[in-house]
């Protein structure tokens, strides 16, 4: 019974009965949409904080602090009628409290219903806000990890279903369709297994499918496309697996699937109106995007799968520090990749700035910085009065990139994307250091240890790896939404003005 004085004296609870407290409350407020209620709970979230002792005990506060706080955005985009408020700290909140979760649950042996459960809701979270391709690989891990849990499969379903509508040429809409369809078919064949109202969502979704498309030729297409050989060259052809493996091909089905027939960077705008002189600049800015980041991942590639030392280096003497440094080619290939890819943030900045007319200063002309007027912090109005999707993941996206304390963002920060700027000025202007031992054991070193402040950085090259690949994931992410997010602006141009004659259209 979920009454005021239940919440009120939750301090004379013990831990786990607190939290259990909570998750009632929780669960009481999502019946009735009451927002009220989410609100009392989250004022004593700190008490029940201080209480939680044990891993456990603080992984399932946190699980239930990320339904709240997702469950209140849910409710104020209701009730508000503003389903695409990019400034919610709500939903920021709820991405952090599941990410809390997720990174717990690996580091320590966590229930597999919460880990699991963290993680979709993780996906749902990253998804609303407009981090599609994000969203995916958490489904994908419980998918693979727990073959019982078709709830998964289900939202992986309705998550394709939802993006198939921002895909902007049809061949890959109908594949999108398909895969939706398939994945929330498999999951009604398990309704025992769904949550309360699921099967209907997902059996309605299907049914909308059916009737939009012909999934048996969807099918018969796939069947034929899998028979397709697209290299015999072995080294290319080890090149192409990795990049299907680790879904880097600028490609929206290399995030549904590794089939061979996928194996290429197919990705581009499928039209672009704007001013006749400007089209060239704006084309042949966004080959220099695409042009950077294939660089950047064949660099990435070189170094840590092709990693043979070239006869210069073997002769080179260098001083013997003792400190364990690496100097090679192969790091020196991963310090490039990671500046090149930063310029490519900067590059979609200055792409966004010609292509929306947002007049920003081109000294200013920031990944960083052009979301926000430069005077008083606030969100752009274009941004503001947008609700462009794939647009909006793609600011959501730079929260995890940039921390501004001041605006707040940065509360979702997960941990490979921290620092982004700090290391690309280490590399290119401070002291950055790759050293073969583990984190542990370089901050146990008594001299010359990590200092952000004093321009100093020291990673392990296993860390360092990880963050230049997370990073060249996020950078083919942050490509593909400015892409789907074009479409989506062409797509109103032409609602507001059918025949824009000073204008041309380049297909």
């Amino acid at each position: 019974m979920c009454t005021e004085d239940n919440l009120q004296n939750i301090s004379l609870l013990n831990p786990t009965a607190a939290i259990n407290r909570l998750g009632e409350w929780i669960n009481a407020a999502d019946r009735t949409n009451d927002i009220a209620k989410l609100d009392k709970v989250l004022a004593v979230k700190d008490l029940v904080i201080e209480m939680s002792k044990s891993k456990e005990e603080v992984m399932r506060l946190n699980y239930f602090l990320g339904n709240a706080y997702s469950l209140r955005h849910r409710i104020v985009a209701l009730k508000s009628n503003i389903p695409s408020n990019w400034e919610s700290d709500d939903i920021r909140l709820a991405i952090y409290y599941f990410r809390l979760v997720v990174n717990d649950s690996i580091q320590n042996k966590a229930p597999h219903y919460l880990k699991d459960q963290a993680r979709i809701n993780l996906s749902n979270a990253l998804d609303r806000v407009g981090r599609c391709f994000e969203s995916l690989p958490y489904l994908k891990q419980v998918k693979e990890e727990s073959t019982e849990y078709y709830m998964a499969l289900g939202v992986l379903g309705s998550h394709l279903h939802y993006m198939s509508k921002y895909m902007h040429f049809d061949s890959y809409r109908n594949i999108y369709a398909y895969y939706a369809h398939n994945y929330m078919s498999l999951a009604l064949e398990n309704e025992s297994e769904l949550e309360v109202g699921a099967a209907d969502d997902f059996c309605s979704k299907c049914r909308e499918l059916e009737s939009l498309y012909d999934l048996t030729s969807i099918l018969d297409t796939l069947a034929n496309r899998r028979t397709e050989i697209k290299s015999t060259n072995i080294n290319e052809t080890k090149y192409r697996q990795w990049c299907r493996a680790n879904v880097l091909f600028l490609c929206p089905l290399n995030d549904i699937t590794q089939d061979i027939w996928i194996d290429h960077d197919c990705l581009k705008p499928k039209s672009l109106t704007c001013l006749v002189d400007e089209i060239p600049f704006l084309l042949e800015l966004y080959n220099q995007i695409k042009s950077a980041y294939i660089t950047a991942r064949e660099l990435v590639y070189k170094s840590l799968i092709n990693s043979e030392e070239v006869c210069e280096w073997k002769n080179v003497s260098f001083i013997d520090t003792f400190l364990g440094s690496i100097h090679s080619k192969r790091v020196e290939m991963l310090k490039m990749a990671y500046v090149h890819l930063y310029s490519v943030l900067d590059k979609i900045a200055f792409f966004l700035n010609k292509y929306l007319d947002l007049s920003i200063d081109i000294k200013h002309v920031y990944f960083k910085n052009m979301w926000r007027e430069r005077n008083n912090k606030g969100l752009r109005d274009r941004f503001i009065n947008s609700h462009n999707w794939p647009l909006q993941g793609l600011y959501a996206l730079s929260s995890d990139l940039f921390y501004d304390e001041e605006s707040h963002i940065g509360l979702s920060l997960e941990q490979e994307a921290r620092d982004i700027e700090t290391i690309r000025h280490a590399i290119i202007h401070r002291y950055f250091e790759v050293v073969e031992y583990p984190k542990n054991l370089i901050e146990s070193r008594p001299f010359n240890q990590p200092n952000l402040a004093n321009g100093i950085i020291i990673l392990s090259l296993d860390d360092f790896s990880n963050k230049v690949l997370n990073l060249l994931f996020k950078v083919r992410s942050c490509i593909q939404y400015l892409t789907l997010g074009i479409h989506r602006e062409e797509k109103v141009k032409k609602c507001h003005d059918p025949k824009p004659l000073p204008h041309i259209v380049v297909i």
